[in-house]
């Protein structure tokens, strides 16, 4: 059986045969990344959270996608307005300082648009989301890593955290002088430059563990809150961890919202549900090869 890595070579020169083979079926590639954090590097050893990098990497990835694909919109795609073949969409979750820092100059300066989903309670704080507090904890050794990172794996499928973890979280002592979030001075100049920023609740919380109220009021804070800081409505969602039940949907639908966007793997074409659009999880350290590897493994799904 031929490896990964041989998969790889093969299909990285593939990929104008992959373009052929689809180039009259309009897909929609929705590439979803989050922060710059070195503890998100899968070339080999973690890095520290706190520390960021990749920025030229991501470049590499920005200038890949422009020069194979049409970076379109949802709503372009879905409107008749993107080109038959691959289509890419770019998105970003949380609202990281780094997606300004390293993201919005790199995606600026190659004309390449992406919107921004942002945690909006967080935002010009130095209050930090749950997933990097754990994350945090295991770099200090207060919990085993491949313990954490299951339960955080089994919190994206719909489990609750357990009781252990979250008490600790709550207990522990977290730096109070690093702002991990953007600013709205920051997100403002992002949007005057052409980016969208968009709802991804108020609270990052999980919208499955609540009942239709408390989702009501996650999503209407996250969407009033956007409007009045940069005094832009808002036509897109992404569910935190990508959970969502009935409920959200149609909560979704009351908000006028337009699309909404899961973590369920794959790729959109005509017929997806504009409210259940799937997603590729990208890291700004995954080499061009492994992106290639990514979209090729999704085209079926």
């Amino acid at each position: 059986m031929k490896s990964i890595a041989s998969f790889v070579v093969q299909f990285f020169g593939g990929i104008y045969l992959v373009k052929w083979l689809v180039r009259n079926k309009p897909m929609l590639v929705i590439l979803n990344y989050h922060n710059f954090s070195k503890y998100n590097n899968y070339k080999g050893k973690r890095g520290n959270l706190l520390e960021t990098g990749y920025a030229e990497n991501f470049e590499k990835q920005i200038q890949f996608l422009k020069r194979h694909f049409s970076i379109v919109s949802p709503h372009d795609f879905y409107q008749g307005n993107a080109k038959k073949g691959l289509n890419v969409f770019i998105t970003f979750d949380d609202g990281y300082k780094d997606n300004f820092d390293i993201a919005y100059p790199v995606l600026h300066e190659n004309n390449a648009k992406a919107d921004f989903f942002i945690v909006t309670s967080v935002i010009g704080s130095n209050e930090w989301l749950l997933h990097d507090k754990i994350r945090y904890l295991i770099l200090k050794g207060e919990i085993e890593a491949e313990y954490a990172e299951k339960c955080l794996r089994e919190m994206n499928s719909g489990k609750p955290l357990p009781k252990s973890i979250l008490d600790l979280v709550n207990d522990y002592q977290f730096p109070t002088n690093k702002r991990l979030m953007m600013n709205w001075d920051e997100l403002r100049e992002m949007q005057d430059n052409g980016f969208k920023i968009q709802p991804h609740t108020h609270n990052h919380s999980i919208l499955s563990f609540l009942d239709a109220d408390e989702q009501k009021m996650e999503i209407k804070n996250s969407i009033d809150t956007i409007q009045m800081n940069l005094g832009a409505s808002t036509n897109c969602f992404a569910y935190p961890n990508g959970l969502y039940n009935d409920s959200t949907i149609g909560l979704m639908k009351s908000s006028k919202i337009d699309y909404a966007f899961t973590t369920i793997p794959g790729v959109n074409n005509e017929q997806t549900d504009h409210l259940q659009l799937k997603r590729i999880g990208m890291n700004a350290s995954d080499s061009i090869g492994v992106l290639c590897l990514k979209i090729l493994l999704n085209l079926k799904k």
